[in-house]
């Protein structure tokens, strides 16, 4: 029962957050809250997306985005500003900033992804593990829409991995299935309170954003 949860919406600008053990925790849940459809997954991404979604009976399509367009050939379809979402398509994860590749998308057009894909019964998955340094990225305040879902890692900007610790921003409904499948204790009482520390500590986020 402490304020961790409530200091991370404060700090991600968000109206709930939910505490999970690590955002590998998160990507296990979603598959099971998420109606099943075809999703679409970064071919040069984190690797623990595609293997989850398609285990759960997801179909899972590759994209590419144009840093990486030489690899058009090995994916199923481009994704960039302005070009519509293949109409098939209901779901659609998006690693912002991205890794290893680094493009990163502005919140106009990760919102207008969104808005296709709510129109389709489906949503957008927003992971910003690496977006601490560029907050101005972030879609976190929208999660009041329908569809919308940001996962926050304490484990890059913070240097915290060994924590397992970071937060699944999500609409209401959703929030309240990933609680009922989350369970007790998931983040330990050492790791709440030094993750607690680091969303508090303002003046080191400030100095280590302009460090970086």
């Amino acid at each position: 029962d402490d304020d961790l949860e409530a200091i991370a919406a404060a700090h991600y600008g968000a109206p709930r957050a939910l505490a999970v053990a690590g955002t590998q925790a998160a990507i296990r849940m979603l598959p099971q809250v998420l109606p099943v459809g075809r999703i679409g997954i970064g071919l040069l991404t984190y690797g623990e997306y595609a293997p989850a979604f398609a285990a759960a009976g997801f179909t899972v399509e590759r994209f590419v985005t144009e840093p990486f367009a030489d690899r058009r050939d090995a994916a199923d379809f481009l994704l960039a500003p302005g070009v519509p979402l293949p109409a098939t398509l209901t779901h659609l994860v998006v690693v912002n900033p991205n890794n290893p590749g680094t493009e990163s998308f502005d919140a106009a057009t990760l919102l207008d992804w969104h808005r296709q894909l709510v129109s389709r019964g489906g949503g957008l998955i927003v992971d910003e593990a690496f977006v601490e340094a560029t907050p101005h990225l972030s879609v976190a305040s929208h999660i009041e829409t329908d569809g919308l879902v940001v996962l926050r890692s304490v484990g890059k900007f913070y240097g915290l991995a060994g924590a397992r610790a970071g937060f699944a921003l999500a609409p209401a409904a959703l929030d309240d299935s990933m609680r009922g499948l989350r369970g007790p204790w998931t983040v330990s009482g050492p790791a709440r309170s030094v993750v607690r520390a680091a969303l508090l500590d303002e003046p080191w986020q400030r100095s280590m954003r302009t460090q970086l």
